[in-house]
């Protein structure tokens, strides 16, 4: 299944048996991460994981808005979500009005874009993609990401905002800019590489403030890059813009350990 045109006049149920007659049992939980930004041009970027199998997919971004979905592949030919070289890509979403049946789907193939050799499907209720983009590339590589439940508190007319993550016993706290009257109480999880960047004392940190997510880095303007520190996202049982409507670079971000 690569014709343009079937994807686009597809729902999801259908696009999702259509897969599973394609590849079988070889499909496993994933998250596709798409990520614009609006400057002279719109820019675009994906990433997609696979914590079961430990495998992601990006084109240099770190993360970005996340419908769960699936990642289907041929069994014997996971070559090319090992492989070291470029793999191309492309986004489609379907036409479907029906909120249930919307889906985007991601293509990956080595050289013939008519022969995916895998592919990411999901749902897609919210519009996240609304956009196509046709031959571009990325890298597979092992996902090394750890993850701990999380807590964001910030009291109203304070503008202090602490990011609390008790499975790993660190607290991170940070100035807003503006909004300072909003009471902030999101629960979400924390996503991390390592422990390293997280420790009390004069370490540099920042961190990239939006409604639908903060990312910590170890170096101010890094807003986009793969090398981040760590991320929060809310749940998704927490109400839309939970982390209020601000945007903003902390550049003040002070790690503590939380007390025994």
């Amino acid at each position: 299944m690569a014709s343009t045109d079937i994807i686009i006049n597809k729902t999801y149920d259908q696009l999702f048996a259509e897969l599973s007659k394609q590849y079988g049992d070889n499909f496993v939980p994933a998250a596709g991460l798409f990520w614009t930004r609006q400057q002279v041009s719109t820019q675009y970027a994906i990433r997609v994981v696979a914590p079961t199998i430990m495998r992601e997919f990006s084109d240099g971004i770190n993360l970005g808005r996340d419908p769960e979905g699936f990642l289907f592949f041929h069994d014997g030919q996971r070559n090319i979500l090992d492989s070291r070289a470029k793999t191309h890509y492309s986004v489609y979403h379907n036409s479907n009005t029906t909120i249930d049946q919307r889906a985007v789907i991601v293509q990956f193939y080595t050289t013939d874009p008519n022969k995916p050799e895998a592919q990411f499907l999901a749902k897609d209720p919210n519009l996240t993609v609304n956009w196509t983009l046709v031959g571009r590339t990325g890298d597979w590589s092992k996902l090394e990401e750890g993850s701990a439940s999380a807590h964001v508190k910030k009291v109203p007319n304070s503008s202090d905002m602490t990011v609390s993550i008790g499975p790993i016993g660190k607290n991170a706290t940070f100035k807003t800019y503006g909004g300072d009257g909003r009471n902030i109480d999101v629960w979400g999880t924390f996503s991390f590489k390592s422990l390293s960047p997280f420790k009390p004392g004069p370490n540099s940190s920042y961190a990239d403030y939006n409604s639908d997510r903060i990312i910590f880095y170890p170096v101010s303007g890094w807003e986009g890059s793969a090398d981040f520190s760590g991320y929060f996202i809310p749940l998704e049982t927490e109400p839309a813009k939970a982390l209020g409507d601000m945007s903003f670079e902390a550049n003040n971000v002070k790690w503590t350990d939380m007390p025994l």
